[in-house]
């Protein structure tokens, strides 16, 4: 559950290029993506290790919201080509949970934790109304990730130890306090080739279809277009917060376009949450 204690440090990781941007001008909640797990709104984590590896995802991966660049005056292939976008960082901030508590706030429980039973229909209901773009009414939700897959028996399930923390305006943005960034190496990927589980086998295939759905290719095409971008791409269970179609879109663009508004609007299409 979210810790009773008055401060604690969290984390959020990004880009060199966006954490530098946060950190010059704020956070701006309405250039955050809207079809994610709690909404729209700016995510942290209480882990370190959750938030490096995200930050090594968003630097392989260099989507943003062309509303920033349309406030920032940058054009798709200024930002693409921006030294600090190929750069993994996390952004380590300070927060005020007293003054969080007093906001109005949404809690699950983790999967681990004894309230989770309890609690697992309303999360599920809570993330499917999210990712169709529905609003709510909450400052700030609390729960845990969903793993972006859905399992075999057609149900979306939540990541077990992985959580995060979501504030959707600028009162719960005001909990938050002196952000530092932190810079990481580049980190070697190693050859995915082979799949460790059913699962992510069964996640490559979904990949597949809707690669095939988006694009012109035939079933042998895109599943050896997937098999070449694997050669030198990690593949790990990070990779599930994300849907089979967000890969879809990233391994066919890569980093060659913004395709990310693109895609939000693809899910009502491909996906039925």
């Amino acid at each position: 559950m979210l810790s009773n204690d008055r401060y604690r440090t969290v984390y959020h990781g990004t880009t060199l290029f966006a954490a530098k941007l946060i950190q010059q001008n704020g956070i701006w909640i309405e250039a955050q993506r809207l079809r994610t797990d709690f909404g729209q709104g700016f995510y942290v984590t209480f882990s370190r290790e959750q938030a490096k590896s995200w930050s090594y995802f968003r630097a392989k991966n260099k989507q943003l919201s062309p509303h920033i660049l349309n406030l920032l005056n940058l054009t798709e292939s200024d930002y693409l080509n921006h030294p600090d976008t190929k750069i993994p960082a996390y952004l380590a901030f300070s927060v005020d949970l007293h003054a969080l508590r007093r906001l109005q706030g949404r809690i699950f429980p983790l999967p681990h934790e004894v309230k989770w039973q309890l609690n697992k229909d309303a999360w599920k209901d809570f993330v499917k109304t999210s990712r169709k773009g529905i609003k709510h009414g909450y400052d700030f939700v609390y729960g845990p990730v969903w793993s972006g897959h859905f399992n075999s028996t057609g149900e979306i399930k939540a990541s077990p130890f992985k959580e995060q923390l979501s504030f959707h305006n600028n009162r719960a943005l005001h909990c938050l306090s002196s952000p530092m960034i932190i810079k990481l190496p580049p980190k070697k990927w190693m050859n995915s080739s082979e799949f460790k589980n059913h699962d992510q086998e069964a996640f490559i295939s979904e990949i597949g279809k809707n690669l095939m759905i988006i694009s012109t290719m035939k079933e042998k095409q895109a599943y050896s277009f997937i098999k070449k971008y694997l050669i030198t791409h990690s593949f790990s269970d990070l990779h599930f917060h994300e849907t089979a179609l967000y890969w879809a879109f990233s391994i066919f663009y890569q980093s060659k376009r913004i395709w990310i508004d693109e895609y939000e609007r693809c899910l009502d299409s491909f996906i039925q949450l």
